[in-house]
């Protein structure tokens, strides 16, 4: 008949969002594993800039639920926003699907990475980071500064 399955792909925030319901933020694999070049600790070394987008682990661990409205998580804003976090692919109907935060909250996985949403950049800081000043508005944003 010519036709053949192939299969799609399904990533691992997958299972760890849906069927396990236990987020995580260690990276299995140390070749993804960004780190910035600098760095002394694991990762590949590849970043400027301690910079990406938020993961669905991430928002998961604020508060976000796979497939179920939480407007109450300290992450939420009301805003379609794209994680970083591959859900699937499959070649049989073309798509790349993301994880992202619905506009109640809830963490899906069910459509397509064309699809325009806003983004949500975060930032890594090390442990001895502290907190300075700022309320972490557009006026008066959060200042950090090292421990003594």
């Amino acid at each position: 008949d010519g036709f053949s399955f192939i299969p799609a792909t399904y990533y691992g925030t997958s299972e760890r969002l849906d069927s396990k319901k236990k987020p995580s933020l260690i990276c299995p694999q140390e070749r993804d594993l960004f780190s910035t070049k600098g760095s002394s600790g694991k990762g590949n070394k590849k970043l400027e800039k301690p910079i990406g987008l938020l993961t669905a682990d991430e928002f998961a661990f604020a508060g976000g639920l796979y497939n179920e409205k939480n407007e109450k998580n300290y992450l939420y804003n009301n805003f379609f926003t794209w994680t970083m976090s591959p859900a699937m692919f499959s070649d049989w109907d073309g798509g790349a699907r993301n994880f992202y935060i619905a506009q109640d909250g809830t963490i899906v996985s069910n459509n397509y990475v064309s699809i325009d949403a806003t983004l949500r950049a975060v930032i890594n800081l090390k442990s001895d980071v502290l907190l300075a000043g700022g309320n972490g508005t557009m006026d008066d944003p959060y200042t950090v500064k090292l421990a003594s």
